[in-house]
């Protein structure tokens, strides 16, 4: 039997990350105002399954990391960082609420090696 706080993380990741995510995804696949959702139906309409298939993939990951951030920066879930000096932050307290805007915004096309599709960038 797992310990009753361990049970409440995953109910936490799970309520506050994976389902977030996943009703985002739903909301882009039947949507067609926002620009993931151009973005895709460009793509199905061209018959560039490939394209579209690489577009999922990665904003599916993208999303999902996105509500992990926002759920440290709302406080629903409180994590810590260790930095390769030792020194140990709390990312609710550091990142100021806007972890996951940096993450959209810079991170992921500034240290991902793999395609990002931003579509912030005009």
């Amino acid at each position: 039997m797992q310990p009753e706080e361990l049970n409440e993380f995953a109910a936490s990741v799970v309520k506050h990350i994976r389902d977030n995510a996943v009703r985002s995804m739903y909301t882009q696949l039947y949507t067609t105002n926002s620009p993931i959702a151009k973005r895709w139906h460009e793509q199905k309409v061209s018959g560039n399954i490939d394209r579209l298939s690489e577009m999922l993939i990665s904003d599916s990951v993208d999303d999902t990391i996105f509500y992990l951030l926002n759920a440290i920066d709302n406080g629903d879930i409180i994590m810590s960082f260790k930095a390769n000096n030792k020194k140990e932050i709390n990312l609710t307290e550091e990142g100021l609420g806007e972890l996951g805007g940096g993450y959209i915004a810079e991170w992921r096309s500034e240290y991902s090696k793999e395609p990002c599709f931003n579509d912030l960038k005009q």
